[in-house]
């Protein structure tokens, strides 16, 4: 029942959610820094791809890229590409299970 996930250099397998509402998936790379400022640069290579296998998308993610989307989609994050195989990337994703939201009960302590 977490509504926080994150993991370093990891994918996804192709799977649905039962979540409450929209998920958000971000990920991060200390290889797409500009090194001037403590930005990310906008032309960073991909480093992953969240796909949507049945609707035949795949959308491409940058180091900095966030991404909202239906989690009742089957959905998968791809492995680094070849650019990041050597750098570490991290993936965090922020939701919230139905049945958190289903079964509360503020009157339990």
């Amino acid at each position: 029942m977490n509504s926080f996930a994150l993991g370093k250099n990891y994918y996804l397998n192709s799977h649905v959610d039962e979540d409450f509402f929209y998920s958000l998936t971000t990920v991060a790379s200390e290889r797409g820094l500009q090194a001037d400022i403590d930005q990310y640069n906008i032309n960073a290579d991909v480093c992953n791809f969240f796909t949507f296998a049945e609707q035949g998308v795949a959308v491409a993610l940058r180091p900095g890229d966030m991404l909202i989307f239906n989690p009742i989609y089957q959905h998968c994050l791809s492995s680094r590409t070849l650019d990041y195989e050597q750098d570490d990337v991290f993936c965090m994703s922020l939701y919230l299970k139905t049945a958190v939201v289903g079964q509360n009960d503020n009157s339990v302590h």
